[in-house]
């Protein structure tokens, strides 16, 4: 995963799918995981380019009533 920051986070969505978020230089970036082999579905995508600070914090995410 090369250039990925600390702190990554996984949402477990209510449709069985998990995501895979991490802050990198490029922004925060987010893939599907496979929870069996513990591999990324997908290559990582940029997801939000951030403000222009290394590594962007916070990409943690949440399903709340279907948001």
């Amino acid at each position: 995963m090369g250039d990925v920051g600390i702190d990554p986070s996984l949402l477990f969505d209510e449709d069985g799918q998990v995501y895979f978020t991490c802050p990198s230089h490029a922004g925060i970036m987010q893939s599907t995981l496979d929870l069996e082999t513990g591999k990324l579905l997908a290559p990582l995508q940029v997801i939000w380019s951030g403000t222009g600070g290394a590594f962007p914090e916070g990409p943690h995410l949440y399903n709340i009533n279907g948001w």
